[in-house]
Formats: C-alpha cells, sequence, structure tokens
C-alpha cells in the first residue's frame, strides 16, 4: 500500500507540474472578465426606480440605470457565464480524475485515480477554451454597446419630442393670445369675419398638433424607461428628461481613418475572428479519437468482514483497520487488491465516426470564414453611409443657422400688422414660418444624434459614463 500510495503521489505531481508548464506557456483570458462600462463615478446606490420626486431623467441616469437593469445586457452577462462553464467542462478532461465508491453485501471500499499523459487534443482544447470566452465576452461587449447605443438614442428622442411639445404650446398660446384681441380688432374695423374664422381653425389645428405630440411624447418616454429597465406602468416615474445631448466634435477624423479603425474596433469583427480560430483549433480535437491516448491509472479496493449483530458499521471498521488482516483467531476478515500502471486507447475503426466529424468541422470553418468576410466587406459601406448622414445633417444645421429670416418676419409682421400695413392672417403666417422653422431645427439637431450614434456604432465606439448630464 506504502508503494501503491507514493506512485499515486508521484503521479498527481507530475500531472499538475505538467498542467502548469503549459498554463504559462500557453495563458488563457480570464473567464469571467467582463469589460462593460467603467464603473460609475463613487455616490449613493441608483435604485431600480427613479424616485417620485426627482424632477427630471439625466443622460447619466439612462446610462447607469441601463447598464444595471436592461434585460437584454443582463441576459448578455448570463450567456457569457453559461459559455465559461462549458469552457470549465473542456478543461475538466485534462485534470487528475478521482473516483470513490462501495458496496454493502459485501462491505467494500474503492478508489481511484486516472490521468490523462498524452493526447492531440490537449492543447487545442487549452486553445479552445481561451478563444471561446474571449469571444463570450467580446458579444457580451457588443450587446452592451448595441443596447447603450438605443438607449442614447431613446433619450434623444425623448428630448426631440419634449421640445417639440414646448414649441408647440408656444404656438398655441400665440394664437389664443390673438384670439383674445379679435373682439376689439372687430369691433375698430381691423379685421373681418373671416380673419376670426381662420385663427378659430389655426386653434384648432395647433391644438391637434399638440397633442398628436404629446401622445409621442408619452411614448418616447415609455421607451426610454423600458430600455432602462423601469416599470413604465407608473405614470410617477415618467419624469421628463434633462439637460442637453453631449455636443458634436467639431472635426472628425477623415473617412477611410474613420474605416480602418472600425476594422479594428469592431466587437462583431473580433468575436467572428476568435470563432474562426476556435473553429480551426476544433478540428485537430474532434482528430484526435484516431490518434492513441495515453494515460496513467490506480485503482485500489479494500473488503471487510460485516459487523456483529450488536456492532455498528463504523465501529467494525475501526476495528478491523487496527487489527490488520487476521483477528484474534487468526483469521482472515478483510483483502484488499492494488491495481496501477499505464495504459493506451487507439481507435482502430469507428465505422467513420471521426471522418464526419472532421468534415463538420471543416464546414464550420468555412462557414465562419465566409461569416468574418461578409462583416469585413461591409464596414466601409457602414461607415461611409453613417459619414455621409453626419456630414449632410450638420451642413442643414449651419445653413438653418444662418437663415433668421423667419424670426425677423415676425418682429416685422407685428410692427406692420399695428401700423396697419398688413392683414392679421399675415401675422399668422409668420407665427407658422416661425414655428415651423425651429421645428426643423429641433429635428435636424435630432437627426445628426442619430447619425452620429449610427456612426459611433459603425466605427465600433462605445459612450458609457463618460458623457455627462449638462
Amino acid at each position: 500500500m506504502k508503494k501503491v500510495a507514493n506512485w499515486v503521489f508521484h503521479t498527481l505531481g507530475a500531472s499538475l507540474i505538467a498542467w502548469a508548464v503549459i498554463s504559462i506557456a500557453f495563458p488563457q483570458d480570464a473567464p469571467n472578465t467582463f469589460i462593460g462600462p467603467p464603473p460609475p463615478p463613487p455616490q449613493e446606490a441608483i435604485p431600480h426606480a427613479l424616485p417620485v420626486n426627482q424632477k427630471g431623467t439625466t443622460i447619466l441616469d439612462t446610462y447607469q440605470l441601463t447598464f444595471q437593469n436592461n434585460p437584454d445586457i443582463q441576459a448578455a452577462k448570463l450567456k457569457m457565464e453559461s459559455i465559461n462553464g462549458k469552457t470549465m467542462g473542456y478543461e475538466a478532461k485534462l485534470y487528475p480524475q478521482l473516483t470513490v465508491g462501495g458496496e454493502y453485501l459485501p462491505f467494500t471500499l474503492r478508489g481511484g485515480v486516472t490521468q490523462v499523459l498524452y493526447s492531440r487534443a490537449i492543447l487545442p482544447i487549452i486553445h479552445v477554451s481561451s478563444l471561446l470566452n474571449s469571444a463570450a465576452t467580446i458579444n457580451a461587449e457588443l450587446v452592451t454597446s448595441e443596447t447603450m447605443a438605443k438607449a442614447r438614442a431613446a433619450f434623444a428622442l425623448a428630448l426631440y419630442t419634449q421640445e417639440r411639445q414646448a414649441l408647440f404650446q408656444e404656438r398655441l398660446a400665440l394664437f389664443k393670445d390673438r384670439s383674445s384681441r379679435m373682439p376689439a380688432l372687430f369691433e375698430a374695423g381691423r379685421i373681418t369675419r373671416y380673419d376670426i374664422n381662420t385663427l378659430d381653425r389655426r386653434i384648432s389645428v395647433a391644438q391637434l398638433d399638440a397633442k398628436e405630440n404629446e401622445t409621442e411624447a408619452q411614448k418616447a418616454l415609455i421607451q426610454l424607461y423600458l430600455l432602462m429597465g423601469i416599470d413604465s406602468h407608473d405614470p410617477h416615474y415618467l419624469q421628463p428628461v434633462l439637460g442637453a445631448l453631449p455636443d458634436q466634435p467639431e472635426t472628425r477624423p477623415p473617412l477611410p481613418q474613420l474605416i480602418e479603425t472600425a476594422l479594428q474596433n469592431r466587437f462583431d469583427l473580433q468575436a467572428l475572428a476568435k470563432l474562426k480560430l476556435a473553429a480551426d483549433q476544433n478540428i485537430r480535437i474532434v482528430g484526435a479519437d484516431a490518434y492513441p491516448v495515453a494515460g496513467a491509472y490506480a485503482t485500489t479496493s479494500l473488503e471487510l468482514s460485516p459487523p456483529g449483530p450488536f456492532q455498528s458499521f463504523e465501529n467494525s471498521l475501526r476495528t478491523q483497520l487496527q487489527r490488520g488482516n487476521t483477528n484474534s483467531s487468526g483469521e482472515p476478515i478483510r483483502s484488499s487488491s492494488v491495481q496501477y500502471g499505464f495504459d493506451i486507447r487507439w481507435k482502430i475503426f469507428d465505422g467513420g465516426d471521426v471522418l464526419g466529424k472532421v468534415r463538420n468541422a471543416r464546414a464550420l470553418v468555412v462557414q465562419q470564414d465566409i461569416l468574418k468576410q461578409q462583416t469585413e466587406k461591409a464596414i466601409p459601406g457602414q461607415v461611409t453611409a453613417a459619414y455621409d448622414a453626419v456630414q449632410d445633417t450638420a451642413n442643414l444645421i449651419q445653413k438653418l443657422a444662418a437663415q433668421d429670416l423667419p424670426q425677423q418676419n415676425l418682429r416685422l409682421s407685428r410692427a406692420a400688422f399695428e401700423a396697419g400695413r398688413i392683414s392679421q392672417l399675415e401675422v399668422l403666417d409668420a407665427v407658422d414660418q416661425n414655428i415651423d422653422y425651429r421645428q426643423n431645427a429641433l429635428k435636424a439637431r435630432y437627426e445628426l444624434e442619430l447619425a452620429s450614434i449610427q456612426l459611433d456604432r459603425a466605427i465600433g465606439n462605445t459612450v458609457y459614463f463618460d458623457t455627462t448630464s449638462k
């Protein structure tokens, strides 16, 4: 027994040393490392729902609560943990396998240890585990980045509809103010009945526009809060958004540089590259079954005499182990057997099982390579389209900023009406033109934000907690 114990001890020691050498030679990524957004600045714990007395939701609130509560991000984390668990199962085959067991009649205890010493699948398994863990982490990053972009777009929509609602309310207030002056102007002969009816119709249209936009603003808030993981059915939680969106950069890198950045930073391209390498290694893993596998083993069994009629099993076992192989009368009361050695297993014929697995693995490599090539080919077009959209929208904003005519026309028309040079209808037209001009400017800024989000997604940029509310 002492020799067997020494042999088992040295076998386990050699196995651990070999595993340490392999781990140093082929380092693996941390299996449970989820980079995600950088941690939020130190502050009080953020609740799952905003407090009722909070006056509004900022862009920082949106980022923080989305990362904490969004179900898509949580599912991506769980999927990453699941893949990490599977890779642990792959690597478990490389460690010593210890087993224990026994039988009641006769009283027999058994134990054994086995260790794979050589297999063509050992190094590929290590590589595949590392690659799959990396791909799972990158996929989780991709889901987080996409969800954060959706949250930023939802915040932009909520802010846009909220500001547009203020414009509609301003137009409605201007029309009602003009309506309150109608009786005096009619008595003075400054306006006609047609002018009064025209203003009433415009007030009705303005009220309808404001009501429709209010509904859109409510839907935008609900969509935003769903992404943040907050109960949108409680009206107390539907707080208006506060602050402004991040400022757009004054200058952007040239298009070729953005395309090069996208080819380096895109999460989906990185994940596909890892999966292709893993598929390459999988060919070696399934093909290793056609080669011999060498291992070492050691087993032992101990058969004991049954306990007496008034003796427990524990006391009987302790007594027999203390007395040795014989009792007081010299009769054998227990026997043991030990087996140890090396074994080699080699599948000589398997009916084409290994060949079929290898063909399937090679087909998966080709499939992963095609997906990677398709993604690489699509990236320049995606970046170019997003870049052009940003440039076009930015140019439109500059043109609108240079045109202050609607605001000037409104001031001039009011003065001209008071002087009796124009009609009431022309004043109402000036009010509509001014509101429409400002609404178009709001829409252009909103579309610029959407185009910028799309460009960030196309080039693989991630914006999390580094954007602060204003």
